[in-house]
């Protein structure tokens, strides 16, 4: 019997080295893929639907707050699994200790990402506004802000802030549902921010005396019912603080 030649075996073993390393290769790229799908995208949540009961949310059918969303309630920004775009998570609310759903709905999140669902509409239109957060720290010295309309019944509207030389316009024309993106802005030790129908002059509401600092991210929230007897569903304006 003739035996291979010691070069024959030397060409056989670098290939098999080199179908080892190609497939170690390989699945170190797919374990890598695999872990950065296991990053998690961020959600803040809010119930702004005026006369809303307390509600609870599902994220692919897990509850996530621990206390019932009550209306006006903030809950800061949580981690959840982000899912691939083709399976993308339900998103759902119930009245809390209830299983019917009032909404449910589809929506993507993106690993790393930040998103806010804002409960929006009264209860018998129930639905979400949802927005993907731009966290991006602000340029140097500056605060970084938007505006949320969620009022059903608010109207398009103008959004000014006051400075050292009066008021300057920071959105107009934002109708229901509408989430601006940040806009720079220079800080404030004392603000009012005041909103106003698009094209007139009369004030709507204000929110006086707030602070704006710098390397801060904020959020102008207007909910509640212009057309409305309820105290507890009034028009309220306020500052969120996003990071």
């Amino acid at each position: 019997m003739k035996l291979p030649t010691y070069p024959i075996l030397f060409k056989q073993l670098f290939i098999l080295l080199v179908i080892t390393g190609s497939f170690s290769a390989c699945k170190k790229k797919d374990d890598k893929d695999e872990s950065e799908d296991e990053k998690p995208a961020r959600i803040a949540i809010v119930n702004a639907s005026p006369g809303s009961p307390e509600l609870s949310f599902y994220y692919n059918r897990v509850k996530s707050n621990s206390t019932p969303l009550s209306y006006g309630t903030i809950l800061e920004y949580k981690d959840f699994k982000a899912e691939k775009p083709s399976s993308a998570p339900a998103l759902a609310i119930t009245e809390n200790g209830k299983s019917d759903t009032l909404f449910r709905t589809n929506f993507y999140v993106a690993p790393e990402k930040s998103y806010t669902v804002f409960i929006a509409d009264i209860p018998e239109r129930m639905t979400f506004a949802i927005s993907e957060d731009q966290m991006k720290a602000p340029a140097t010295d500056k605060a970084n802000i938007r505006f949320a309309n969620l009022s059903p019944d608010g109207g398009e509207l103008d959004i000014n802030i006051s400075g050292p030389y009066g008021y300057e316009q920071l959105f107009n024309m934002q109708s229901f549902k509408s989430v601006t993106r940040f806009v720079s802005i220079d800080p404030r030790e004392k603000a009012n921010i005041q909103l106003k129908e698009k094209g007139k002059q009369d004030v709507l509401i204000t929110l006086s005396d707030v602070k704006i600092e710098k390397g801060k991210i904020y959020t102008v929230l207007l909910r509640g019912l212009r057309d409305n007897q309820n105290e507890d569903s009034r028009l309220v304006l306020s500052l969120i603080t996003n990071k």
